[in-house]
């Protein structure tokens, strides 16, 4: 009987130092995990700052209207919108349609890259 009290015993203690360091493993995993949130927040905010940073410089007329407006014929406006109210069939058309957010983003990249091959342009002339 003592003998069998010893042996749970030792292996409760086992146990004990098992689970001392699942724990400890935890805790740092928890630490390492907490500190890159951190950093992603840090860096979100920085993000939001030059966001903030840039609408501020934006021209009046970049506020109001922030993209040219479209190239496209009546027709044609009529043909992409109901294409685009069509449920997709191809599998990249699917990945495609769920990217539609950022289409915004893509217009306003255009038409910065636009803006500074125009700019480089001016300088070049200038400079020559």
């Amino acid at each position: 009987m003592k003998q069998y009290l010893l042996q749970l015993k030792s292996q409760l203690l086992d146990m004990q130092d098992e689970l001392r360091r699942r724990l400890i493993k935890l805790a740092t995993a928890c630490d390492t995990v907490e500190k890159q949130l951190e950093k992603r927040v840090k860096t979100a905010e920085i993000i939001l700052i030059f966001s903030e940073m840039c609408r501020k410089l934006e021209a009046e007329e970049e506020k109001i209207l922030p993209f040219y407006s479209s190239t496209l014929s009546d027709e044609e406006r009529a043909e992409v919108e109901t294409a685009f109210y069509e449920p997709p069939f191809e599998e990249l058309a699917k990945d495609m349609y769920t990217f539609d957010s950022l289409e915004m983003f893509w217009k306003r990249f255009s038409k910065v890259s636009l803006d500074k091959l125009t700019l480089e342009k001016e300088r070049s002339i200038l400079q020559s």
